[in-house]
């Protein structure tokens, strides 16, 4: 192999092409006659490969061996002869011509060389050696977090979320000195030999609040800066002005979600991944691992939103969700069976096929488009959204409200009518919100408020803020039905069931939030979309509904379209919730820290609230109660026509944005949290 020599005379520097066989001997220069040992030195700059041979000399440094490359340069093991001391020598390739980006280069790699945290890699010296740039950092004994993920063995869940957390504070030390990094991924985190995870790497870094037209100029073009897998949006866009602190967020979300279900979000080819990010739901932790409690499942969906303005605000409030989530990770497990939780035990294959049947195939298909990518243009590709995200703060609040106890009268609120938003048209043959009782069990009832007869537009409009992709407007008819008043109470579980797997109950896991109070009328939750189809075949062996209307009849759940049509109450989809376009945890039990439509912040109780607390404080036009909040509802149908189960409503721990009247979920139908529960209806 031939290698490149460079005559050591200052004044020359010519270089030469020679065979390899003469490495070490001595040699004269053909242009100005020195005498010098023949030793590799750097290759032509136009070359992508900067060393023909190795150990080679590059200025100061003695380049010892290759540490990796990829497509932005190429890292060696290095002696720093002048400090005699072993570093990482990076070397980017970008074309050395490009005398703005070089000068940027060693301007923002300088800026590095100011961070002082433990899980930064020391930054020594950059600049230029011969032409080239290059930056010297402190050699990290050890391997890359990008070697410990196994697809088939994702990591301990604890583990992933203290390794994410020491990087996130790294992160912030960056951000608080102006520099975000914009390449975050498991290949750029070293893992010290003390399992010490070491942020290495910012030759992408950016100054904020400087903008660079070269830049800006390059990925309107179709170049794009950062890995594809975990680049944010608004780099896929290209938007440079909005890359900042929450580019690294999302990037930190998806190693998140990579290290705890050992696969990355989204897969496939460049253009599919990137096409994907713009305009796919987030994935759900729980699809690729049932396991995973669903606080932290909430807190990487909520680092991925697509919106920047739903991310946590800063990585500072990232790194305290996932304290938060640390500190009580043993105390509340994400799934729990008891000896007294009903499990089924063979599969329900008439009931099932049954329901099945009356499962609605998801929304149409939409139209994938990336206008910075040109390629997908051309593909015309087309993509169905099966998950969605669910972003959740989990920072407890100490405030508490007062809880209003659920009376039998209706709260004096007027049925909407066509006129009054142009969009929904209501039968009020039989009124709106009139009622009915069953008897579920000797001596407990359940109370069913008529949806009536209508049609209207579901799903929220382009404009409404927070607005998910699969929540396609469409239209939904019905000739009425009965739908439970309330969510599913314990007393009511209970007196089917014969137990309790609440975890807000007098003998649940979170028995000490709940202390001194009767929870019988609070929400069942930790049951499962297979757990309901139990409770709905005792309840239904009972024969209620056929004596209430002498024919034939049965409880269900609703469909998400039922279940959305009776939250609007008639008034159509022109705003988020049925009560207005502002919540703040005033009108339903959710997490106020995080209001939407409002700056205003409001109450967090951290737990489920007594059914129909909050029917004085957001009336329904129905007489309904708890819609949005306290905990997500189970709905009858598939969410795309798989095995998962959708839900609506969200629940006590979600931000407010998360329970809008639109909003989707999506959870396999095994699963159990404390956030789900459910409500029926009464079909004739």
């Amino acid at each position: 192999m031939p290698i490149a020599i460079q005559c050591p005379n200052a004044s020359c520097r010519s270089q030469s092409v020679v065979a390899d066989a003469i490495a070490g001997r001595g040699v004269k220069c053909k242009k100005c006659g020195t005498s010098f040992k023949a030793v590799a030195k750097l290759d032509l700059p136009a070359s992508g490969m900067p060393f023909v041979m190795l150990p080679a000399e590059y200025g100061r440094y003695r380049v010892l061996s290759l540490l990796g490359q990829g497509g932005m340069g190429a890292v060696y093991l290095a002696d720093d002869n002048q400090l005699k001391r072993k570093v990482a020598l990076k070397l980017p390739n970008f074309d050395v011509s490009d005398t703005k980006r070089l000068e940027r280069f060693v301007r923002e790699a300088k800026s590095s060389a100011g961070l002082q945290h433990p899980n930064i890699c020391p930054v020594f010296d950059a600049g230029l050696i011969e032409g080239r740039p290059f930056i010297s950092m402190a050699y990290i004994k050890g391997k890359s977090l990008a070697d410990e993920i196994d697809p088939h063995r994702p990591m301990d869940a604890k583990r992933a979320v203290a390794i994410v957390q020491k990087i996130a504070f790294a992160l912030q030390e960056a951000h608080e000195n102006g520099i975000v990094h914009r390449d975050l991924k498991p290949a750029n985190v070293m893992m010290s030999a003390k399992g010490e995870p070491i942020v290495m790497d910012f030759g992408l870094a950016k100054n904020l609040g400087e903008f660079d037209e070269e830049e800006s100029r390059l990925t309107k073009q179709g170049a794009v800066m950062g890995t594809p897998s975990y680049m944010s949006p608004e780099q896929v866009r290209g938007d440079t002005e909005q890359i900042g602190p929450a580019t690294d967020i999302y990037a930190l979300g998806v190693m998140l979600f990579e290290l705890t279900t050992g696969r990355r979000p989204y897969s496939g080819p460049v253009f599919v991944v990137l096409a994907q990010i713009l305009t796919a739901p987030v994935p759900h932790l729980r699809e690729f691992r049932p396991d995973a409690d669903v606080r932290l499942e909430t807190i990487c969906h909520q680092a991925m939103a697509k919106e920047i303005s739903l991310r946590p605000a800063s990585m500072a409030m990232f790194a305290a969700q996932l304290n938060e989530y640390l500190q009580h990770a043993d105390a509340v497990p994400a799934l729990m069976i008891t000896s007294e939780t009903p499990v089924p035990v063979a599969p329900l294959d008439d009931f099932l096929e049954e329901h099945a049947q009356k499962s609605k195939p998801s929304r149409l298909p939409i139209f994938v488009g990336v206008p910075a990518m040109i390629l997908i243009l051309v593909a015309g590709m087309f993509m169905t959204l099966r998950t969605k995200r669910s972003d959740v703060g989990v920072a407890p609040h100490d405030k508490t409200i007062n809880e209003v106890q659920s009376k039998e009268e209706k709260p004096t609120v007027s049925a909407p009518s066509a006129g009054d938003t142009g969009v929904a048209e209501v039968d009020h043959s039989r009124k709106g919100g009139d009622e009915v009782s069953f008897e579920i069990a000797d001596g407990m009832k359940m109370t069913f408020c008529w949806i009536p007869k209508g049609k209207a537009t579901l799903g929220s409009p382009v404009t409404e803020k927070g607005r998910e992709l699969d929540e396609t407007e469409h239209e939904f008819a019905t000739e009425g039905f009965w739908l439970a008043k309330t969510e599913c109470t314990q007393s009511q579980w209970e007196s089917v069931m014969g137990s309790n797997p609440s975890e807000f109950s007098a003998s649940g896991t979170g028995k000490a939030k709940v202390q001194g109070m009767d929870t019988s009328n609070f929400p069942v939750e930790r049951v499962s979309w297979d757990d309901t189809q139990l409770f709905l075949k005792k309840l239904n062996a009972r024969g209620s509904v056929a004596k209430a209307f002498a024919k034939a009849g049965s409880f269900q759940l609703p469909h998400e379209d039922q279940w959305e049509y009776a939250c609007r109450g008639g008034k159509g989809n022109k705003q988020a919730f049925y009560w207005g376009d502002t919540l703040n945890g005033d009108k339903a039990n959710i997490d106020g820290n995080r209001p939407s439509g409002t700056e205003t912040k409001g109450t967090f109780l951290a737990r489920t609230s007594m059914v129909g607390s909050y029917a004085k404080l957001a009336p329904h036009a129905w007489g309904l109660s708890d819609m949005s909040g306290n905990v997500s509802e189970w709905c009858d149908n598939s969410y795309s026509n798989g095995s998962s189960r959708a839900f609506r409503g969200h629940s006590w721990y979600d931000i407010a944005g998360n329970c809008r009247s639109a909003r989707r979920g999506t959870l396999d139908p095994s699963t159990r949290y404390t956030s789900l529960g459910f409500r029926c209806v009464a079909g004739q």
